[in-house]
């Protein structure tokens, strides 16, 4: 297998620690637009990447999409089909594997909608190039890549122009900056041992949060 997207290793002991504080978000709002708004795209084939425990992949999957998800934590993928199993979603199928080296994971093409929340922002620069061919090779002509991610600072996060330059195949059609009431939404009651660091994570401390809608041209 190639070079990894990221080490596993924090993300297990997010896990691990009761941690995860991105499961207790609500489904972004730009993504419920795009798959139940007035120009909603029609079901079709869709990959979340980097899926975490299935959470948009089970949202995809109620609204008549067939959704593969990939992830590097096998204990989240683990969680993901129980989650799946709970909410009676079987049009949801999740794959333990790197998203920099899907053709490990043999999930097919021509996927018509890919979904990234929080999963490019934080792959190392030098490995960008990368998910960025990865993802074309798996997107359907006219695919649309839905992405959720930090403000570029440090060592994480990304910007429009880094997208428009790493997607040069791809037209950038949103950018928009989340308002700070849609990251204080969330699913069911944080877990007390996730607090600290969600009230952190949404708090103005730290760069904003931002969508991105992407279509592929060829």
């Amino acid at each position: 297998m190639k070079k990894t997207s990221t080490s596993t290793l924090p993300y297990e002991m997010y896990y691990r620690l009761g941690l995860a504080f991105w499961d207790t978000f609500d489904t972004d709002r730009g993504l419920v637009e795009l798959v139940e708004g007035a120009a909603a795209l029609p079901p079709g084939r869709a990959l979340d990447l980097g899926c975490g425990t299935g959470r948009n992949s089970v949202y995809l999957a109620k609204h008549g999409w067939e959704v593969t998800g990939v992830e590097l934590v096998a204990e989240a993928v683990a969680r993901a089909e129980e989650r799946a199993r709970a909410e009676g979603v079987t049009t949801a199928r999740f794959v333990h594997g790197d998203i920099l080296a899907l053709e490990d994971a043999a999930i097919g093409a021509d996927y018509t909608l890919l979904v990234d929340f929080g999963c490019l922002h934080s792959v190392p620069w030098d490995s960008r190039d990368r998910y960025a061919e990865v993802v074309t090779a798996h997107a359907a002509p006219g695919a649309v890549l839905w992405i959720w991610g930090r403000q570029a600072y440090g060592e994480v996060g990304m910007t429009a122009e880094e997208l428009g330059r790493r997607f040069p195949t791809w037209e950038l059609m949103l950018a928009e900056e989340v308002p700070n009431e849609e990251m204080q939404s969330r699913v069911g009651e944080v877990p007390a041992t996730q607090r600290p660091i969600r009230a952190f994570m949404t708090s103005s401390k730290i760069p904003p949060a931002w969508r991105f809608r992407l279509v592929k041209q060829t």
